[in-house]
């Protein structure tokens, strides 16, 4: 018995470097909470070319991401840095715009009837 699968080597995302690349977009795929020794938001990001992309949290991220669902689609912008109206603080803000995925064909025949049983809950 041959056995012909391959490994894959698991690569680490690469982290998105907003400064470079203004803008983002991509499939939302988790966050994990509570990462380095800051304790930040680490966002997965999959990109069109299938690729991962790390996006790392802040203030602003983070309250824009928090109530993206897992499959839907987002698009984050680099606005640049700004100031703060009390202390003149200097922070990277960003837009953030999310929407659901296009729906994906079910059937090749419309017409077909669909069976309540074999229907995924």
């Amino acid at each position: 018995m041959t056995n012909n699968r391959k490994w894959k080597k698991v690569e680490p995302p690469t982290a998105w470097n907003f400064e470079e690349n203004k803008e983002l977009v991509g499939t939302y795929l988790e966050v994990a909470e509570g990462i380095g020794e800051n304790e930040s938001n680490l966002y997965s990001i999959r990109l069109a070319d299938g690729t991962v992309a790390s996006v790392w949290g802040s203030k602003i991220l983070d309250v824009r991401l928090k109530n993206i669902e897992p499959g839907e689609e987002v698009r984050i912008v680099y606005k640049g840095v700004k100031k703060t109206i009390k202390g003149g603080r200097t922070y990277h803000d960003f837009d953030v715009y999310h929407r659901m995925p296009p729906m994906e064909k079910v059937a090749d025949n419309p017409e077909a009837e669909v069976n309540p049983e074999e229907v995924p809950l």
